[in-house]
């Protein structure tokens, strides 16, 4: 959809743990500040109103396909006529999966994304959904962790996308110097698309399995630094680690059909343990996969 633009705003809220009506109205209030910005598209994190759960309280959050969540997102979609995009843990057809839903300003589901590679703990692992058709454009959608891997940006220079959205709660080392921005602008590098990098802030809880040895909630917190990329790579408006929006025009569509090889590293598009990509990693998947049939069978919404 060559020379068509959008205006996007991503809005990073403070996501805490479980704390529902809180997540909702902090993301209610940027969304009252941008009404008069003439934007056509709100983007929000994953799992943005639960908050980032690793473990089996997710199961407690999860919700039916016409959920509250959902049905507040068509409702916002309608009174402020845009069209609006944010995570929420499903239950479909008995399991619980990790979506990303976009409804537009009629208040009707435009479709949604599923996460090929969740944490295996806590969601049905399955075949990826990366796109959604809209009033705006074909919207690719890659959520947190699948952005990382080989396999699925193979997948998605293969869609016929106009823009990618990013939506992460993803958890990074507290005193760690990594740039989430410069990872955004390398998904911009590979796809020749602009981008739409929507991550949350705030803490995490403790997440089950191996690598939740690892990664704990005292080291590790959820830092932000959203921003919005256009296809050239330049970055059109960006935050810090600190709640608040940003609002961002780009043009959709691919800037070059170039292809470019897409580097793997034990199956990560980065650098990285060996160890961990190779031994720790698989055997985590493959035993929280066990643990997530326990987990959902302790839970009575399915």
């Amino acid at each position: 959809m060559p020379n068509k633009k959008i205006s996007l705003a991503i809005i990073q809220n403070n996501s805490e743990p479980g704390d529902y009506e809180g997540n909702i109205k902090s993301v209610e209030i940027f969304i009252e500040k941008i009404k008069n910005e003439n934007v056509q598209l709100v983007v929000l994190p994953e799992l943005f109103a639960t908050g980032y759960s690793p473990n089996e309280n997710i199961f407690n959050y999860g919700e039916k396909e016409d959920g509250k969540t959902l049905k507040w997102m068509k409702e916002k979609a309608r009174s402020y006529n845009i069209h609006i995009g944010g995570g929420i843990p499903i239950y479909s057809k008995g399991n619980l999966y990790n979506r990303f839903y976009i409804v537009n300003p009629s208040g009707n589901l435009c479709g949604y994304a599923q996460k090929e590679f969740p944490e295996s703990y806590c969601f049905k692992c399955n075949e990826g959904i990366f796109s959604i058709d809209t009033e705006l454009g074909k919207i690719g959608v890659s959520i947190c962790a699948d952005c990382h891997f080989t396999s699925v940006v193979k997948k998605l220079q293969n869609y016929d996308i106009d823009i990618l959205l990013m939506p992460h709660a993803w958890p990074t080392l507290k005193t760690e110097n990594q740039d989430e921005t410069e990872f955004a602008s390398k998904l911009v590098q590979l796809l020749k698309l602009p981008i739409a990098f929507a991550n949350g802030i705030g803490k995490m809880e403790v997440m089950q399995g191996l690598m939740g040895k690892l990664m704990t909630p005292n080291k590790f917190k959820l830092r932000g630094k959203s921003c919005i990329i256009n296809s050239n790579g330049n970055i059109v408006a960006s935050l810090s680690s600190e709640a608040g929006f940003i609002i961002g025009e780009v043009e959709l569509g691919k800037i070059s059909d170039e292809k470019v090889k897409v580097p793997n590293f034990s199956g990560f598009i980065h650098n990285g343990s060996w160890l961990l990509r190779n031994i720790i990693i698989p055997y985590d998947i493959w035993r929280g996969k066990k643990t997530y049939k326990k987990n959902l069978k302790k839970i009575n919404h399915v």
